[in-house]
């Protein structure tokens, strides 16, 4: 008699199966995206030495400081294209059929100054056009950064060249940075207050921030929620989220590498499943930390979400894009309604 499937064989074949079905990346950085031997080649570097550098990173703070150091070799357009076609490469075969990518335009722009708004955004809809080749509707989410208010004013302002040049391209505007001095500061305020209405607020809140952080960015109309995580320690927040049927974009392995949880045991990816909200599961920086596109599936997997739970987080990551994107022929896959190969 042959022996049971043993717990790899079982997850491989889910996993296998969760990767048939069509699906959008909602949270992925564009910069995070990015391999350590694309890096290195731009760098000049060893791939292994910067592969080693992105192992080694524990902490926020180490996190921040080589972000800014990859951040620094997109020093030219091209290689904003290069970062969008190797990202599509990877989707495509896993059934990625969206992906809706932060970019953080400002510093390019405004802050080092390296690339001009113009070249940014052509580049981004050639990045756009190649991934579309690839089966990948790939648009852009500019984001602004917390503890710089400088950002905002060019991030609007590329928000809106991008949509002129193509109006697919733009999926929202995002806000993202460190959460810890408070739920709102200066940046955050300003972002609200001038983001035109039809533009959909995309904002990380409640990764290592509390739920304060969440709370804030429902008040101000975000239509998702980045991490998210910090949305379990208030259940009328929970209550709330749910009845508005706010998607939280998970991406449980960056919070465990990060120490926004202690372990991969501790995180309440799970929990966010049983508590009955519409969670997304997502990969934030996939190309420093290592990951495959399918890694917040797998992870879910290993915690025990069932794969049904996970084939309908596939179903509402299509409902939750954002921007031009219509998921209706994507859809019937998941309702059995799609006519057979």
């Amino acid at each position: 008699m042959p022996a049971p499937p043993s717990e790899p064989t079982c997850l491989d074949a889910a996993l296998a199966r969760l990767a048939a079905l069509p699906k959008a990346e909602l949270h992925v950085h564009l910069e995070g995206s990015v391999s350590p031997e694309r890096a290195a080649c731009w760098a000049g570097a060893s791939a292994g030495a910067v592969r080693a550098r992105w192992d080694a990173i524990a902490s926020m703070d180490a996190f921040v400081a080589a972000y800014v150091d990859l951040m620094r070799l997109f020093d030219r357009p091209d290689r904003f294209v290069e970062a969008a076609s190797d990202l599509a490469a990877r989707l495509a075969p896993a059934g990625f059929v969206r992906a809706e990518v932060t970019v953080t335009a400002a510093v390019y722009t405004a802050h080092f100054r390296t690339v001009d708004e113009g070249a940014l955004a052509e580049a981004l809809v050639e990045g756009r056009r190649r991934a579309r080749e690839r089966g990948v509707d790939m648009a852009f989410v500019p984001d602004a950064v917390r503890t710089l208010p400088q950002t905002v004013a060019p991030t609007l302002a590329f928000a809106r060249r991008l949509s002129t040049l193509d109006p697919g391209a733009l999926a929202g505007v995002g806000l993202a940075g460190d959460e810890r001095a408070g739920p709102a500061g200066e940046a955050a305020l300003a972002l609200a207050r001038d983001l035109p209405p039809a533009v959909a607020f995309l904002p990380h809140a409640g990764e290592h921030g509390s739920a304060a952080a969440i709370r804030w960015a429902l008040a101000h109309g975000a239509r998702r929620i980045g991490h998210g995580i910090a949305v379990l320690h208030d259940p009328a927040l929970v209550a709330q989220a749910r009845d508005r049927g706010v998607a939280f974009e998970v991406c449980p392995d960056s919070n465990v590498r990060l120490r926004a949880v202690p372990s991969a045991q501790a995180h309440p990816m799970a929990a966010l499943f049983d508590a009955g909200l519409r969670v997304v599961p997502c990969t934030d920086d996939p190309g420093i930390f290592g990951l495959d596109p399918l890694a917040s599936y797998r992870f879910a997997l290993r915690q025990g979400v069932p794969e049904a739970t996970l084939a309908r987080a596939a179903r509402t990551s299509l409902l939750a894009a954002a921007g031009p994107f219509d998921p209706r022929p994507f859809l019937e896959v998941h309702d059995g309604t799609a006519p057979d190969p």
